[in-house]
């Protein structure tokens, strides 16, 4: 894949989005709502924000349809909450365009075309950025051979002990 052009166009684009503080609402500031609910350390929240950012410019300057690591999918999920900031500020005056989360539908077919685009994400993230940092953007492998049934739990309710894996002898 051949470097892409940083256009005028396009190096204005990335400073809007770059500068956006993604903060919407003040009395819930975004970073530390981020941290607090994926159990992150502030400067680990800070970096997956940028590359939060990173994939929105890429979604914006390419035609083919990608698909976010799993914490910058959680930092979308989050951000689409802070609804004012999102559909009034953000997508219109930032992005100039509109933004839509297109979750999966769970099935087989599914899983793979995501893997797929995936695999092209991190294709034309290098395209623009260069390697990707391999902790917030795993390999594709890494991405998806996860347990299938994951669901979201208040840690403060409940304890997570992990199941213990036991080789089947048989």
């Amino acid at each position: 894949m051949t470097s892409p052009p940083w256009t005028p166009e396009t190096r204005l684009l990335w400073q809007r989005i770059s500068n956006h503080p993604l903060q919407g609402d003040q009395r819930l500031d975004f970073l530390k709502r981020l941290c607090r609910e994926q159990r992150w350390t502030t400067a680990y929240g800070s970096q997956v924000i940028e590359e939060y950012k990173r994939f929105v410019f890429l979604s914006c300057v390419t035609s083919s349809s990608l698909t976010p690591s799993i914490d910058i999918d959680e930092t979308w999920h989050l951000h689409l909450t802070y609804t004012e900031d999102y559909w009034l500020t953000f997508c219109p005056q930032v992005l100039e365009r509109p933004l839509h989360h297109r979750p999966t539908t769970g099935s087989a077919a599914d899983g793979q075309k995501f893997r797929e685009q995936y695999a092209q994400t991190l294709q034309i993230y290098f395209a623009w950025f260069g390697p990707p940092d391999r902790v917030i953007w795993p390999s594709s492998k890494q991405r998806f051979d996860r347990p299938a049934r994951m669901q979201r739990i208040n840690r403060d309710q409940f304890w997570i002990v992990r199941k213990p894996w036991i080789r089947n002898s048989i």
